[in-house]
């Protein structure tokens, strides 16, 4: 084996130790060489903090003032909001102000009103003025409004033909003047045909009578001196005889006059609707909405309209002038006849007999004008048994137990202008207290009907009493002077109670008119934050200067 470059371990160590030692040396010397060059890094490294820390703090800066920018924002939106908030939402603020009134018990009669039902019209009426009722009494009965119309329609229709049926039987009967004879026609509202038939038969009567007067006188007449008086008789009967016949053609005229005037209006009425349809259709024929032939179509009637009102206004014009003649010569002619001869002898008895022939054809044609109407009668009996049996009818009775006063209705009540009316009043035997107080004038715009208000009699003790409420029923719209018991300006109230009786060791002791109550009234009302803010500011500043 060959052992020549073995060494010991010592000698390994101990060169190890040499190595470590010259690296250390060669370290040092390098790091001495390199000792400059680290200060100028150290120093860089400084500066770059120093750097990085102004650059952090500057970040940090501002980040800070976004922060607190955000922050005002916030608060500024939220304090507008606040406001705004506060300004527009309503809250319900109940007063701790009670509002204090002053009065007395008065006694009140309880009037009641009666009135009207909707679509009924008053039937009967059961009481009169003064009258004491008691409750459940019938008072007034109603029906409905188109029955009850329709019933008097039926009932005038029906009382009108009667009538008319009276005075036809009557002329029958007896004798009419003609003044009587026109009295009826406007009264009775005749027919046209039913005035010209009773004017004829009454003329025809008179003129009978004046020819059987003229024939009695001719049997009687004698010589001389009474033949002069019987012939001056003869012409005087005469006269009064031609003066009937005229009258019965003056009648005639008068009645055919009326006839034509009647037509003419209903032609004119006629022209007017048919002229106002032609100035209608015109424009729309110039824009095409009609057609050409229609618009001839309504000229042409307009002609015929115009053509058969000329005609009546032309025959009108001739029956005006024949009935002017016709009149001229019953004025003219006992003038004539006194200034002429006596004329011959007449055919007394022909002109009777044909007058009663006459007068019996006009008998027979009112005969059958009364048989008409007396059909009629009995259809409208029917109608109105009919009416009444399906009546809606109903009766009003009285509430309470009082007296009636100012009673307005009457059958018929309700039509028209009627309806907004009061049938009766009812003034109720039953009196009940109630207060008169006087309201603050301040405090009117505070107060309404309806409110509850706390009552107290100032002649007895509130504790031995209990509470005692009331409702306010009136608020009047005139201030009152102040008086003895009121010292300030008022506004009247009456407040309603809940009971007419206290009380008091118990025993109930009823409360008597004239005593002094004064009451309170606790009032509530809606307003806005900002204004009970600003109230409250107001209050605050109102003690500071007191």
């Amino acid at each position: 084996m060959n052992f020549s470059n073995d060494q010991p371990p010592n000698a390994n160590n101990r060169q190890k130790k040499r190595l470590l030692v010259v690296d250390e040396q060669t370290k040092g010397s390098q790091a001495q060489k390199n000792q400059p060059w680290s200060k100028i890094e150290k120093a860089v490294e400084t500066v770059d903090e120093n750097k990085r820390s102004v650059t952090e703090k500057k970040h940090n800066s501002a980040r800070h003032a976004r922060e607190l920018r955000t922050v005002l924002w916030m608060l500024v939106g939220v304090t507008t909001l606040s406001v705004v908030w506060a300004l527009s939402t309503q809250i319900e603020i109940q007063s701790e102000r009670t509002i204090a009134m002053t009065g007395q018990l008065m006694t009140r009669s309880n009037v009641k009103e009666m009135q009207i039902p909707e679509n009924k019209v008053v039937k009967a009426v059961f009481v009169k003025e003064g009258e004491s009722v008691n409750k459940g009494q019938s008072l007034v009965e109603f029906d409905a409004v188109v029955s009850y119309e329709k019933l008097q329609f039926l009932e005038n229709q029906r009382q009108s033909l009667v009538t008319q049926n009276q005075f036809y039987r009557f002329s029958l009967e007896k004798i009419v003047s003609m003044t009587r004879v026109e009295e009826a026609i406007l009264q009775l509202k005749l027919s046209r045909e039913a005035a010209f038939l009773v004017r004829n038969r009454a003329a025809l009567l008179a003129a009978n009578q004046q020819l059987q007067a003229r024939l009695l006188e001719n049997s009687t007449a004698g010589s001389g001196e009474d033949g002069k008086t019987a012939t001056l008789g003869k012409t005087n009967s005469q006269d009064n005889s031609q003066e009937a016949l005229a009258s019965i053609a003056i009648a005639q005229l008068q009645e055919k006059l009326a006839q034509y005037q009647t037509q003419l209006e209903e032609s004119e009425d006629r022209l007017t609707v048919a002229q106002k349809k032609l100035n209608k259709i015109e424009p729309l024929v110039k824009v095409g909405a009609v057609a050409r032939s229609q618009y001839s179509e309504q000229q042409q009637i307009v002609r015929s309209q115009k053509v058969e009102l000329k005609r009546l206004r032309a025959e009108r014009e001739r029956l005006q002038l024949t009935l002017d003649r016709a009149t001229e010569q019953i004025v003219e002619t006992p003038v004539v006849v006194r200034n002429e001869s006596p004329k011959p002898t007449v055919d007394f008895q022909k002109q009777i007999a044909d007058n009663k022939k006459q007068i019996t054809e006009i008998d027979t044609q009112l005969t059958k004008i009364i048989v008409e109407n007396d059909r009629q009668i009995a259809e409208l009996d029917r109608q109105i048994a009919r009416l009444q049996g399906n009546s809606n009818s109903f009766i009003l009775k009285a509430p309470v137990a009082g007296t009636v006063s100012q009673v307005m209705a009457s059958p018929g009540f309700g039509l028209g202008s009627d309806r907004t009316k009061t049938l009766l009043k009812l003034n109720s035997d039953d009196r009940h207290l109630i207060v008169d107080v006087l309201i603050p004038q301040e405090d009117l715009g505070s107060i309404q009907e309806g409110m509850k208000a706390d009552l107290k009699i100032d002649a007895l003790s509130l504790a031995r009493l209990g509470n005692l409420h009331g409702t306010i029923i009136s608020v009047g719209s005139d201030a009152l002077p102040p008086d003895a018991i009121h010292h300030y300006y008022g506004i009247p109230a009456k407040i309603s109670l809940d009971k007419q009786s206290l009380v008091i060791d118990d025993k109930e002791v009823p409360l008597r008119s004239g005593m002094s109550v004064t009451a309170t009234v606790t009032v509530s009302q809606k307003q806005s934050f900002w204004q009970a803010m600003w109230q409250k500011l107001l209050g605050a500043d109102e003690l500071i200067s007191d």
